[in-house]
């Protein structure tokens, strides 16, 4: 009897904390539900979700990205944003880490055209893949000490930050999704 009341509580307070751990991060869910569909890729907007599921049917770079973010021990959580700077596109940030997995945030400013949004859907998927890669990567310092290694420090002219840190890879990367994506014509 003490054996199956011990198990009920262990159970009772196992979905406390799955509820508090989807609470905290917005609900995020995969962008599909199905076996072999992504779950490194949670969006935590429906029309994020939608479009995120477009440029994958359509982007064979945004599939390899999302391929290779499923090898990684890292969640990637996309969400669309408005407090961006003006002229930025997106930003890439690392949430935090444990246990060997690491959790990464892409806000995008939505304001654009589908193929533009979804470019730099590609561009902040990359960075994701950078740190993906880069194992001691666990924190800001050690994400900064990435970025100055692999990274130019580009002038934004916007905002308290003046500079942001970019990588050719990840401007290739936009540029390739972007043709991509017009070749089907939106």
């Amino acid at each position: 009897m003490m054996t199956s009341v011990t198990t009920f509580a262990r159970r009772i307070v196992s979905i406390a904390v799955m509820c508090g751990i989807a609470t905290t991060i917005g609900i995020a869910r995969p962008i599909a539900n199905k076996r072999d569909q992504p779950s490194s890729l949670r969006c935590q907007d429906p029309r994020l979700t939608r479009l995120a599921e477009q440029g994958l049917a359509r982007s064979a770079t945004l599939r390899a990205l999302v391929a290779q973010l499923e090898r990684a021990h890292v969640i990637v959580y996309a969400r669309i944003s408005d407090r961006l700077a003006t002229g930025i596109g997106g930003r890439t940030r690392l949430i935090g880490a444990g246990d060997g997995w690491r959790f990464i945030q892409i806000d995008i400013d939505d304001r654009r055209p589908k193929a533009d949004v979804l470019s730099m859907l590609g561009h902040e998927l990359q960075h994701a893949v950078e740190i993906a890669d880069a194992p001691e990567v666990i924190d800001e310092e050690s994400l900064l000490a990435l970025y100055e290694r692999i990274g130019v420090f580009k002038d934004t002219r916007t905002g308290p930050n003046r500079t942001a840190l970019e990588t050719s890879a990840a401007i290739e990367i936009e540029r390739r999704v972007f043709s991509e994506l017009l070749g089907d014509r939106w």
